[in-house]
């Protein structure tokens, strides 16, 4: 997990113990694919772990799948109960989120738009899944953080001023 998180550039727990991750990250209680779920191993008191990213829900809800090592030996998918999640975390970017310089707007598309959708919930705007769509859900949640600073207009668009805002805003909080 450690090593995953260091290649793509997020933030990791540094130990081999899997509930080391329940303090890393923002927690979350909707998971996305690729978000962090820690299970409880043997009783939900002992130290015991296991840890993997979220890959979805079973049809009927009762199980999560994850993607993880040392399942069977190997690094697979796993269903596990859902009764032993012990918690979901998404893991934030180590440095700078690098944003394009063209305006974003209900409507864009593509890896511009999955950035600013990531940024937005770091911020603690739930704009639901980073699916590259600029629709409904981001554009209102991006007013909601232009209304957050007076002198940004409130338009739903991601323009100059309001990219210079969050890169300023998510830049502070990694010191």
């Amino acid at each position: 997990m450690n090593w995953v998180a260091m290649k793509s550039g997020l933030e990791r727990s540094n130990s081999l113990a899997a509930r080391s991750w329940l303090n890393v990250g923002i927690p979350v209680e909707n998971p996305e694919p690729g978000d962090v779920v820690v299970f409880w191993r043997e009783s939900r008191d002992s130290w015991k772990g296991h840890v993997g990213f979220f890959q979805g829900f079973s049809n009927d809800g009762s199980r999560v799948y994850c993607l993880g090592g040392n399942q069977g030996n190997q690094v697979s998918v796993t269903a596990k109960p859902l009764s032993q999640v012990l918690g979901y975390r998404r893991l934030r970017i180590l440095g700078p989120i690098g944003f394009s310089r063209k305006t974003l707007k209900k409507g864009s598309t593509g890896q511009d738009v999955v950035r600013l959708q990531d940024a937005l919930k770091q911020l603690g705007f739930n704009c639901g899944t980073s699916d590259g769509i600029f629709g409904p859900k981001t554009e209102q949640c991006l007013k909601d953080f232009q209304a957050t600073n007076e002198s940004l207009g409130i338009t739903g668009q991601f323009d100059r001023k309001t990219r210079d805002y969050m890169v300023e805003i998510l830049s502070a909080r990694l010191n």
